[in-house]
């Protein structure tokens, strides 16, 4: 798992920000990794990143912010 986690967390959180203007949740990648691990494989999840948007992003909440979007904030202005 830890193999597989940072090479594709990176690329997922990547693809997902700059179409969708979401953030990847670690922590929810990584349950959404160990529970659908045998189906990822199994198959060739043509619609990956449209789940991993609705399931493992963080919701937007305007009362406060995450680490992950002070860290995009930073990054990107």
């Amino acid at each position: 798992i830890v193999m597989i986690y940072q090479p594709t967390y990176n690329a997922f959180s990547k693809k997902i920000y700059e179409k969708k203007k979401k953030i990847l949740s670690p922590l929810k990648y990584g349950q959404f990794l160990i529970d659908n691990l045998s189906v990822l494989i199994k198959t060739n999840c043509k619609n990956i990143l449209d789940k991993l948007a609705r399931y493992c992003c963080y919701d937007k909440r305007k009362d406060r912010k995450n680490y992950y979007q002070f860290r995009y904030k930073l990054k990107l202005g």
